[in-house]
């Protein structure tokens, strides 16, 4: 898979955000975070890679999300440089009479370079599994995803 290099319109990154957005709204008010910041316009497109991590609700579960975004992340991008295009963090919010989230937190790590990533985790594991504990306890769980198609709004 080649690195992606593509650039977005200010009209196409609205509409990426609103669809974050919208997204955001259907997990309970989740937030959406890059490492840098809010999220910035990218557009996925039929087969582009993600990587997606999951983390667990539950009893005794912790989950600092500002030392994920601010240190671990920062982490993972020193390990795997360029082969990560995009990182989206999502943070689940309770719903006003719901019970608690299923999941604290959910990552997609957008993939530029298939080989590359792969490469990295074999050679790097051992070097940021030991932060782990520093931001969570929960036994993430994670899934290999590939755009299957992108289906805009018709009434958007």
């Amino acid at each position: 898979m080649t690195e992606i290099s593509e650039t977005t319109t200010e009209s196409e990154g609205a509409t990426r955000r609103n669809a974050l957005a919208g997204l955001a709204a259907a997990l309970g008010g989740a937030m959406v975070f890059t490492a840098s910041g809010p999220a910035e316009a990218v557009e996925n497109k039929k087969g582009d890679r993600c990587l997606t991590v999951l983390f667990p609700n539950g009893p005794g579960v912790k989950f600092d999300i500002d030392y994920y975004v601010n240190h671990h992340i920062p982490l993972i991008f020193s390990l795997y440089g360029k082969s990560i295009r995009n990182y989206e963090v999502f943070q689940a919010q309770a719903s006003p009479n719901g019970p608690p989230p299923q999941f604290l937190a959910m990552a997609n790590i957008w993939i530029a370079d298939e080989e590359a990533f792969a490469q990295a985790g074999r050679d790097h594991a051992k070097d940021f599994a030991p932060d782990v504990p520093n931001f969570t306890n929960a036994k993430t769980m994670s899934m290999n995803n590939v755009v299957y198609k992108v289906v805009d709004n018709p009434n958007g």
